[in-house]
Protein backbone atom coordinates (compact mmCIF):
# COMPACT_ATOMS: atom_id res chain seq x y z
CA UNK A 1 0.00 0.00 0.00
CA UNK A 2 2.58 2.40 0.87
CA UNK A 3 4.49 1.72 -2.61
CA UNK A 4 1.44 2.28 -4.59
CA UNK A 5 1.14 5.74 -2.28
CA UNK A 6 4.69 6.57 -3.12
CA UNK A 7 3.77 5.74 -6.70
CA UNK A 8 1.14 7.89 -7.16
CA UNK A 9 3.42 11.03 -4.95
CA UNK A 10 5.86 10.53 -7.55
CA UNK A 11 3.76 10.73 -10.43
CA UNK A 12 2.15 13.82 -9.02
CA UNK A 13 5.35 15.33 -8.70
CA UNK A 14 6.55 14.75 -12.34
CA UNK A 15 3.15 15.88 -13.46
CA UNK A 16 3.69 19.19 -12.15
CA UNK A 17 7.25 19.75 -12.77
CA UNK A 18 6.12 18.96 -16.60
CA UNK A 19 3.24 21.84 -15.94
CA UNK A 20 6.09 23.58 -14.86
CA UNK A 21 8.48 23.29 -17.62
CA UNK A 22 5.80 23.79 -20.34
CA UNK A 23 4.44 27.05 -18.64
CA UNK A 24 8.63 28.40 -19.07
CA UNK A 25 8.52 26.83 -22.55
CA UNK A 26 5.34 29.17 -23.39
CA UNK A 27 7.04 32.34 -21.75
CA UNK A 28 10.27 31.80 -23.41
CA UNK A 29 10.61 32.34 -27.59
CA UNK A 30 11.50 29.23 -29.11
CA UNK A 31 14.47 29.43 -30.66
CA UNK A 32 15.62 30.73 -27.81
CA UNK A 33 14.18 27.36 -25.77
CA UNK A 34 16.10 25.68 -28.29
CA UNK A 35 19.72 27.00 -28.17
CA UNK A 36 18.77 27.28 -23.85
CA UNK A 37 17.89 23.21 -24.21
CA UNK A 38 21.05 22.14 -26.33
CA UNK A 39 23.25 23.93 -23.50
CA UNK A 40 21.63 22.17 -21.03
CA UNK A 41 21.68 19.36 -22.39
CA UNK A 42 25.22 19.28 -23.08
CA UNK A 43 26.39 20.25 -19.98
CA UNK A 44 24.20 18.25 -18.58
CA UNK A 45 22.77 20.90 -16.07
CA UNK A 46 19.39 20.16 -16.69
CA UNK A 47 19.71 16.21 -15.41
CA UNK A 48 21.16 18.19 -11.65
CA UNK A 49 18.55 20.63 -11.90
CA UNK A 50 15.44 17.84 -12.07
CA UNK A 51 17.32 15.78 -9.08
CA UNK A 52 17.63 19.06 -7.17
CA UNK A 53 13.75 19.73 -7.52
CA UNK A 54 12.80 16.52 -7.27
CA UNK A 55 14.74 15.87 -3.76
CA UNK A 56 13.30 19.74 -2.75
CA UNK A 57 9.32 18.18 -4.10
CA UNK A 58 10.03 14.78 -2.09
CA UNK A 59 10.94 16.75 1.38
CA UNK A 60 8.02 18.89 1.02
CA UNK A 61 5.56 16.17 0.41
CA UNK A 62 6.81 13.51 2.23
Amino acid sequence: MLGLILVFRLTQIILLIFIMVMEVFILVMNYQLAIILCLLFQQEVLLIVVLAVLKVLLQKFL
